[in-house]
C-alpha cells in the first residue's frame, strides 16, 4: 500500500469513529481526523497537484468568511467567537479530502468499524457503570451519561445514543451508494451492511434511530428497485410495521411513535422535538429582520429577544419551558438555525448552492437525506461522516480549476488551468506551460 492509500485509510477509520479522541476534550468531534486531512493537503500542496471545482472554491470562501465574519451594524467582534466559527473549513477540509482521495479509501473498513463498534456496544449494556470509567471518560472526545443507559440505549464509542445511530446510517448510506456508483460493494455486502447498521441502531432506543432505519430502508431499496419502486415499498413496509413498533422499539424511540401514533400534533410540543425545531424559527424571524443576520456575538441576545416576543415557549410543556429557553439561548440542537441567524441570508444561499451542486451526483437523494438528518437536529456543523459522504459522491468534472502552486519557481504565483488536458494531465500541462 502506498503512503497516499495509507493515509487516506487511516482518515477514513477516522471519518467512521468522529468521537475517539486520545485525550478527553471539551469538543464533540475529536480534531485528528482534521489534522490528518489538512496533512493530507499539504502532502499534495507539495507535489502541486491540489485541484479545486466550483463548488470547492464556494465551500472555502464560505468557510473563510465565518470565521472572519462580523455584522457592523448588529454585532462587535470577539476574539473568542473565531473557534465557534471555525466548523465550515474543518467541514470543508473533510469535504475535499474526501472527493480527491476517495479512490484511494478502501470500503471494507466499514465491516469493521461495525463490528467494533457492536462489540464495545455489548461491553458497555454488560456493564455500563465500568465502561464509562474505563473508556467513556478515557477515550471519548467527551464523556457520555450513564444513569439512563438501559432506557436510552447503547452509546458505543459515542457520546449519545443518536450519535452512534448517526454513525450507523453513515456506513448504511455509504454501502448503498458504493453499490450504485460499482464501488467496491456487491449486493451481498451491502445487505449485510444495512442490516447490521439497522440493529445498530435499534440498540441505541433512540429517537434518531426512526429516522435512521426509515433513510436506511428507503436508500436500500432504491439501490435494488430504483427511486419511485423503493420510495412505494418503503412507506407500504413502514404503515406495515407501524402497528406492531412496540415489538422493536424501546426507549426514546418507542415513546415517540407512540405519540406520534396517537397524537401527531402532540408531537411538536415534545422538549427534543422543540429543541430541534425552535432555532429554525427564530432563524426564519431573524433572516426578514436582519438580511445579513446578527454575527455570533450577539446571538443569544437575538435568540432571546425572538423567543420572548413571539412567546414561543407557549408551545412546550409549562414543566419544560425555562429547559427549552435556556437550550434555544446556549445555541439550540440545529446547526441551520444557529447559522441562519448568525450569517442571515449568506448561509441560506451558501446551503441552496450545496444541495443544488448536491442533485447533480448520481446518489444525490441520499446524500440530500443525510444531510438534512444532520444539520436539521443535533449534530455539529463539521460532523465529519455528513461530509465525508457528500465529497464521496461528488465527481470532479471536466471544468474543474486546477490550482498548481509553483512552490521551487515563482513561490509567490500560482498557475491557473481550465482546459481538460489540465485536469487530467496536471504534470505534463505544467511542463508546457513552463
Amino acid at each position: 500500500m502506498s503512503a497516499a492509500g495509507f493515509l487516506a485509510n487511516v482518515f477514513f477509520l477516522l471519518v467512521m469513529f468522529p468521537f475517539v479522541s486520545p485525550a478527553p476534550l471539551s469538543t464533540d468531534v475529536q480534531p485528528v481526523v482534521f489534522l490528518v486531512a489538512a496533512g493530507m493537503l499539504a502532502f499534495a500542496m507539495r507535489d502541486s497537484r491540489l485541484r479545486f471545482d466550483y463548488i470547492d472554491i464556494i465551500f472555502f470562501l464560505f468557510s473563510l468568511i465565518s470565521i472572519i465574519y462580523v455584522n457592523s451594524d448588529y454585532g462587535s467582534f470577539d476574539f473568542f467567537a473565531i473557534r465557534k466559527t471555525t466548523g465550515p473549513l474543518l467541514a470543508m477540509l473533510v469535504f475535499y479530502v474526501a472527493r480527491y482521495f476517495g479512490r484511494y479509501m478502501s470500503l471494507k473498513l466499514i465491516p469493521l468499524a461495525l463490528v467494533i463498534y457492536a462489540g464495545f456496544g455489548v461491553v458497555q449494556y454488560i456493564d455500563p457503570e465500568r465502561y464509562a470509567q474505563g473508556i467513556t471518560e478515557q477515550v471519548l472526545s467527551r464523556g457520555t451519561r450513564t444513569d439512563e443507559s438501559y432506557y436510552r440505549g447503547i452509546t458505543s464509542l459515542c457520546p449519545e445514543p443518536s450519535f452512534l445511530a448517526c454513525v450507523a446510517l453513515f456506513c448504511a448510506l455509504l454501502a448503498c451508494c458504493a453499490y450504485q456508483r460499482r464501488r467496491q460493494m456487491t449486493s451481498r455486502k451491502m445487505l449485510f451492511i444495512c442490516v447490521f447498521s439497522a440493529g445498530l441502531a435499534l440498540a441505541t432506543k433512540s429517537g434518531f434511530a426512526l429516522l435512521t432505519l426509515g433513510v436506511i430502508g428507503v436508500g436500500f431499496l432504491t439501490s435494488r428497485f430504483g427511486l419511485g419502486k423503493g420510495i412505494l415499498v418503503g412507506v407500504l413496509l413502514g404503515g406495515t410495521l407501524l402497528p406492531f413498533h412496540s415489538l422493536f422499539l424501546k426507549g426514546r424511540a418507542a415513546h415517540l411513535v407512540s405519540i406520534v401514533a396517537a397524537d401527531p400534533v402532540s408531537t411538536f410540543r415534545e422538549t427534543s422535538v422543540l429543541e430541534r425545531l425552535l432555532p429554525m424559527i427564530v432563524g426564519y424571524y431573524v433572516v426578514f429582520e436582519y438580511p445579513f443576520g446578527t454575527g455570533d456575538v450577539l446571538y443569544k441576545d437575538t435568540a432571546t429577544m425572538v423567543y420572548h416576543r413571539e412567546s414561543l415557549g407557549s408551545l412546550a410543556i409549562p414543566s419544560q419551558e425555562i429547559l427549552l429557553r435556556g437550550s434555544l439561548v446556549n445555541g439550540g440542537s440545529n446547526e441551520v438555525g444557529r447559522y441562519t441567524v448568525r450569517m442571515g441570508v449568506i448561509f441560506v444561499a451558501f446551503l441552496v448552492l450545496l444541495m443544488l451542486w448536491i442533485l447533480r451526483a448520481k446518489c444525490s437523494l441520499l446524500c440530500l437525506m443525510f444531510l438534512v438528518a444532520c444539520l436539521f437536529t443535533s449534530f455539529p456543523f463539521p460532523f465529519p461522516p455528513l461530509w465525508f459522504l457528500i465529497g464521496w459522491n461528488m465527481d470532479v468534472d471536466s471544468h474543474s480549476l486546477v490550482l498548481k502552486p509553483h512552490i521551487f519557481a515563482t513561490p509567490t504565483t500560482f498557475a491557473v488551468w481550465t482546459n481538460k488536458a489540465a485536469v487530467h494531465k496536471p504534470a505534463i500541462v505544467a511542463t508546457q506551460q513552463s
